[in-house]
């Protein structure tokens, strides 16, 4: 949690003058990281990194 208070207080600092993309599967409460989740990327709901019409059956290994 601590690194994403110094995260949120270092963009703050800098006033929009950089993003970060934090690439995590923490999901944490409180103003500091839910306010700025643009998007959650999970499996299953058709939002997430690879769209699940990509996924195929899977087959067992020979």
């Amino acid at each position: 949690m601590n690194l994403y208070k110094a995260i949120h207080r270092t963009l703050q600092r800098l006033d929009g003058r950089m993003q970060v993309i934090v690439v995590e599967h923490a999901d944490l409460d409180g103003p500091a990281f839910s306010e700025h989740v643009v998007e959650r990327w999970r499996y299953g709901n058709d939002t997430g990194l690879v769209p699940s019409t990509w996924m195929g059956p899977e087959t067992p290994e020979s």
